[in-house]
């Protein structure tokens, strides 16, 4: 739970939670990230802001969507010593969790699962269980899903004994030969 002794404080954190890190990028476009939710909470001891209901978090032409979201953020010491490691503005941020019917959109797909995770220094989103990947050419399901937003790298698990990924994709017949 927080506390806030004024306003000008709290609009203060809601600044700098809001503050991307450096390197920040949800997608292909940098820029600000902009959280809207029902209900906030701040934890400045474990350097934590935690969002409820109707979470949403754009970047540009991407967003994670989910019931709740957990923002880590460094705080100006952590950034002091780790140096050009956890570089940006105060309370740059560290991760973002994501839990209850989290979505990943792009322009390019939509991806659904029940937990997420996207660790800011690495660029990378790890989503997990009932992964459901839908883009035009078609779906892939599994349990698992790693992507490396900068090089647009996808790596899917089908998950425990037995699992598999499962693909569908729209196929193109070919004209005939004449």
């Amino acid at each position: 739970m927080f506390k806030f002794k004024d306003t000008a404080l709290a609009l203060i954190a809601t600044m700098v939670l809001a503050s991307p890190s450096a390197h920040a990028q949800l997608g292909n476009d940098r820029g600000p990230i902009e959280i809207t939710a029902d209900r906030f909470e701040l934890d400045d001891v474990k350097h934590e802001a935690i969002y409820y209901g109707n979470v949403d978090v754009i970047q540009g032409q991407s967003r994670i969507r989910a019931n709740e979201v957990v923002v880590s953020y460094w705080s100006k010491e952590s950034q002091q010593q780790l140096g050009a490691a956890a570089t940006g503005s105060i309370g740059a941020l560290k991760e973002i969790r994501a839990n209850g019917e989290v979505y990943y959109i792009t322009p390019a797909e939509k991806v659904k699962a029940d937990r997420g995770v996207y660790v800011a220094a690495k660029e990378r989103i790890t989503l997990s269980g009932n992964v459901l990947v839908t883009n035009a050419e078609g779906v892939i399901a599994g349990a698992h899903l790693v992507i490396d937003i900068p090089k647009g790298r996808y790596n899917m698990d089908g998950g425990g004994v037995g699992g598999r990924v499962t693909s569908v994709f729209e196929t193109v017949s070919e004209p005939p030969i004449q």
